[in-house]
């Protein structure tokens, strides 16, 4: 046991064949890895499933299997490999029998399933129907399903029998149905898979199954020497270079492992390689550009020649680019703002525009109108002119910018172009440069002024910028109510927006605080100084009935127990108890099964509410012991000794309960022992008012927060499918409702909580029942 295992990696390769894409919901192959590290520990699942009836019915039963057993077999972090393997074939069982008692039938008899655990060097297997396992090993192939009883046709067998082993490097496991064999024997796929490579074995079995068969699940898995995960230069001894912060490697994001398989890529990297391919830059002035390779997201770096061209280059290449950027921000922003205030804007022109109409309609001010007139005329026709005038300066403005950025740019790209092969040449390269510059000036004044005079852009602008004095000429041949309508919607377009921002960010107005009466220091309240106090005004009586001694919750239906009659609340229903069970030492639930259980005088009786009827089951209680609680887990039962210091677990079988075993394996004393509560943990309520948790049989740390009341506890209860553990503290009249890791959730008060005598939660209606001498109440959570 002290010895180190050494960590095996199994690597799935599957072959999935149907021809027929309406048959393809009836096979299906598992292949799941843990999701986090919390559960590494499980191992990995993986499997075959295969439906041979094709009817409605059996269509979504693989699907269905395989997601309950994920499920199930992931949801217990603090249990083992092989407790989460045999609760999740139990629960895969359960469910097959629940579609029995919907009628569900014509898949019996045509289920051929393979599902395995495969945990470090260990292998679980459960088998049913036709399907086969095979491991290849030192040269030999041995079918480990080879006799395995055939399951009997009852759903809550179909996963019956278990088979364990060990796994060894270099091991080759197989599941395939029985249609293989028409095509292969044992002895032809041991010998293919020995001759061929890991690849062409699965191409060659590809290939022959494709040819031959219509529908099959094949999965095969070769067991490998698991990767070490590798830190590029986690070693201290290895100098990290320094980073270059600010080139464009400093600002881009690690890289993350979205798979295995990348993962196994990275990890199986030689040094080389990594050097290669991960280049963490250092500063260099050799370098002036990095580039990265959008393909693979490879770093490369590449060594350039620091000259005046590439310098020159680079500026140009960035004052273009921020040009660009200008424009682009420039007009997606004025889009923005014409997309968002163009309805309002031009509403209210709209508006605006009938008002006045209506105005100039009226008689009133017609006359008025018309002897203003001609003044208004002149008004508005100088008003237009200097608009005019303004607008065309403002359009010179970025045309001459235009040129003069596009002349500069292309000469001196074009100069150094010429100038590529004598860049050594430095003091010549100034000399051309300035010449350049100067021709450059000279070029851009004669263009301005030829611009000036006639605003006709030449050669390439010329397509792409507008004729200004055809815009002026226009712009004079419009008439008074063109001219008046133009300048109200440039007023409109450069000033309303304005202040419609401006008004948008007004800092909002502070509002006054209202006075506060100043009230009189309240009372103490109980628990006042608790986290997470909830405060119950009223319980809610829903059923009123004296001596009940005990209640519980049996899937959402609240079952009472008296001396002598069990009480159905839902239903106000009595029914009566055997005689030999009347006040039994025991009263616990199996919800998997639906049914109640008595014990009394080493006797056990269950009771199924649907039918009313007792059912005798057999059990063997350990001698001279003295059995404190009893509660179940799926169909197991879990016996608190207090006696023999020790919790026994009896497994369902025939008739009643199987052979007990020791399911406690730390010596912890129990002697004291009040009460026991299970989901994937068992909670022990032990003396001193001190609660055990127990994983596997072990202890496990757990303390519960502190609280500024300390808790009492008379009882704990929690569920299977429950997340949380409830206390009842009836000193303190509260319920505390704790997580799993002993944090506070929520702490509920009423004062008639302290009269409680037993209590039971259902988390799926969100309500506490409580009973006293008086009945049954309850309060939501």
């Amino acid at each position: 046991m002290d010895k180190k295992i050494l960590g095996l990696n199994p690597e799935p390769q599957n072959i999935l064949i149907c021809k027929k894409k309406e048959y393809r919901p009836f096979l299906e192959i598992l292949f799941e890895k843990p999701e986090n590290i919390s559960r590494k520990n499980l191992g990995t699942l993986t499997g075959i499933f295969q439906i041979n009836d094709y009817s409605e019915d059996s269509s979504y039963i693989a699907n269905y299997l395989i997601s309950i057993i994920k499920k199930e077999y992931f949801s217990g972090v603090n249990r083992g490999a092989a407790e989460n393997f045999e609760t999740a074939l139990h629960k895969a069982n359960l469910a097959l029998a629940k579609l029995v008692t919907h009628e569900n039938i014509n898949w019996i008899g045509h289920l051929n399933a393979i599902c395995a655990i495969i945990e470090k060097n260990n292998i679980l297997l459960s088998q049913t129907g036709t399907a086969s396992a095979f491991l290849l090993r030192n040269k030999n192939l041995i079918e480990i399903t080879e006799g395995l009883t055939e399951q009997e046709q009852n759903p809550l067998k179909t996963f019956q029998d278990v088979i364990s082993g060990k796994i060894e490097l270099g091991d080759k496991l197989i599941f395939a149905p029985k249609e293989i064999f028409e095509l292969f024997s044992s002895e032809e796929l041991k010998k293919s898979a020995l001759k061929f490579s890991r690849e062409n074995f699965i191409q060659f079995l590809n290939t022959a199954l494709v040819n031959e068969l219509d529908q099959i699940p094949v999965l095969v898995i070769d067991i490998e020497k698991e990767k070490e995960s590798e830190i590029i230069l986690s070693n201290s001894s290895q100098k990290i270079p320094e980073v270059n912060a600010f080139s464009q490697a400093a600002f881009r994001k690690k890289a993350t492992r979205h798979s295995e398989n990348a993962q196994e890529k990275i990890t199986s990297l030689s040094e080389e390689t990594i050097k290669e391919e991960f280049v963490i830059e250092e500063p260099n002035e050799n370098i002036t550009a990095d580039f990265t390779d959008k393909k693979t997201g490879h770093i490369y770096l590449k060594e350039i020649e620091k000259t005046p061209q590439n310098d020159w280059s680079q500026k140009t290449t960035s004052a273009l680019s921020s040009v660009k950027d200008f424009s682009f921000l420039f007009f997606s922003g004025l889009g923005k703002f014409l997309k968002k205030y163009s309805f309002v804007l031009f509403g209210n022109l709209k508006k605006a525009s009938v008002k006045i109409k209506d105005a100039v309609a009226s008689k009133k001010y017609q006359q008025s109108l018309k002897n203003h007139l001609p003044k208004i005329k002149k008004i508005i026709d100088w008003l237009w002119e200097k608009i005019v005038d303004v607008s065309i300066i403002a359009l010179r403005i970025p045309v001459k910018s235009f040129i003069f950025f596009r002349n500069f740019f292309q000469k001196i790209y074009s100069d150094y172009k010429m100038k590529k092969s004598d860049s050594q040449n430095i003091p010549e390269l100034k000399i051309s440069q300035k010449n350049t510059i100067e021709d450059f000036f000279s070029k851009t004044k004669k263009e301005t002024a030829e611009l000036t005079a006639n605003l006709n852009i030449k050669n390439n602008s010329k397509k792409i910028l507008p004729d200004f004095s055809k815009i002026k000429n226009i712009a004079k041949s419009l008439n008074f109510k063109q001219k008046l309508l133009l300048m109200i919607i440039l007023f409109s377009l450069f000033v309303v927006p304005y202040w419609i921002v401006k008004w948008e960010n007004k800092p909002p107005q502070k509002i006054p605080a209202p006075t506060v009466a100043i009230n009189p220091i309240p009372k103490t309240l109980p628990l006042e100084k608790d986290k997470n106090i909830t405060r119950i005004t009223n319980l809610n009586e829903i059923y009123s009935e004296k001596d009940i001694q005990k209640i519980l919750d049996l899937n959402n239906k609240l079952f009472a127990l008296k001396n002598d009659t069990l009480i159905d609340v839902e239903n106000k229903k009595n029914i009566p108890l055997p005689q030999n069970f009347q006040s039994p030492d025991l009263f616990f639930t199996m919800k998997d099964l639906n049914l109640l259980f008595f014990a009394k005088n080493n006797q056990l009786t269950s009771l199924a509410p649907t039918t009313g009827k007792f059912t005798a089951n057999t059990i063997a209680f350990p001698d001279n012991g003295n059995i404190v609680d009893a509660q179940s887990y799926l169909t197991y039962v879990y016996l608190l000794d207090q006696n023999s210091n020790q919790i026994y677990r009896y497994p369902r079988a025939d008739g009643g309960f199987g052979q007990k075993i020791a399911w406690l394996k730390d010596n912890i004393t129990i002697k004291d022992a009040k009460n026991i509560a299970i989901n994937e943990n068992i909670f022990i309520l032990n003396g001193n008012n001190e609660i055990i948790r127990l994983a596997q049989g072990k202890k496990q740390d757990y303390t519960i927060e502190t609280t500024a009341t300390p808790i009492a506890p008379d009882k704990i209860y929690t569920e299977q499918n429950f997340s949380n553990l409830y206390i009842l503290d009836k000193t303190n009249s509260r319920i505390i409702k704790l997580d799993m890791d002993g944090h506070i959730v929520n702490q509920y008060y009423n004062e008639q909580i302290k009269n409680t005598k037993d209590f039971s939660v259902s988390e799926e209606n969100n309500l506490i029942y409580i009973s006293d001498a008086s009945g049954i109440k309850s309060f939501a959570m």
